[in-house]
Parts: structure tokens; sequence; C-alpha cells
């Protein structure tokens, strides 16, 4: 009788060992999925962060809007991407219609097309700096016999990608 009191015993203190393991076993399995959770939340907290940034170019924009986008891009592409080997952003532009007949026609450009034909537009500038511009900006200056493209070329060097 004393033999089956202490297999009983023994039995019992290996079930209590196996039921304690079990609960340890689900607590850190539990924290440990806690965690995951709360590490996909914070990077989904900082991805829509960094979105915000780039969500209020959403819509039609203008030139401005354009070449500020770019600069961000550019700015993340170089300090970011290139150093910290994080994902690239490619910058696409499609324009529904024709602006003008030389530089920006109807298609799809990629960052570095922007880039392209905003280094033609400026070389165009500096070839033109020194040509009378008779335009309601200039109309002033014009009739004093001072025109000038000095605006034309400020912004551009504003706006340079």
């Amino acid at each position: 009788m004393e033999n089956a009191t202490n297999a009983l015993m023994m039995a019992g203190s290996v079930l209590i060992a196996l039921i304690v393991i079990g609960v340890l076993v689900l607590f850190f399995h539990n924290v440990s999925e806690w965690q995951a959770i709360e590490q996909s939340s914070e990077a989904l907290e900082q991805a829509v962060e960094f979105n915000k940034q780039y969500d209020v170019y959403a819509r039609n924009i203008y030139g401005s809007d354009l070449l500020s986008i770019a600069n961000k891009v550019d700015d993340y592409n170089k300090k970011e991407a290139d150093t910290k080997g994080y994902t690239r952003i490619e910058l696409s532009l499609i324009l529904r219609e024709d602006i003008d007949k030389e530089y920006w026609k109807k298609g799809t450009y990629t960052a570095s097309a922007i880039k392209s034909k905003m280094q033609e537009l400026e070389e165009k500038i500096e070839e033109l700096g020194n040509v009378s511009i008779k335009s309601a900006a200039n109309r002033k200056n014009f009739k004093k016999g001072k025109p000038t493209c000095k605006y034309a070329n400020e912004r551009l060097r504003r706006f340079r990608l």
C-alpha cells in the first residue's frame, strides 16, 4: 500500500510539473506574439508618418510641386536608400497632354528624365540670359530699357533637382 501511495504522489508530481511547464510555454509564446504585434504596429505607424509627407502630392500638381517632390525623393534616395540600404523611391510623372512642343510632351517621365529636362531648360535659360523678354512681369523693366531673365534664373536655381 505504501508503494501505491508513493507511485500516486510521483505521478501527481509529474502531472503538476507538466502543467507548470505547459503554462510557462504558453506564457512565453503569448509574450513573444505580443512583442511581434507591437513591433509591427510601430512599423506601421512609422510608415504612415513617412507617407504623410508624400500624400499631399496625391492630386493634380503644378510645376513647383513637381520640383518639390522630386527634390524630396532625390534627398531620400541619397540619404536613406544609398547610405542605409533602404528601398529607393521611384518617381514617375504622367503627362496627359502636351505642355509645350519641345520639352514636356504627353507621356511618362522618370526622375532622371525630369532631371535631364530641367537641365535642358536651365541651359536654355542661361543661353537666353542676355535676350530681352517681353512679358507682363518684365513690362516695367522693359519700358525702362532693362529687360532681364533674372526672375527665371532665380526660380530655376531654387528648384534645381
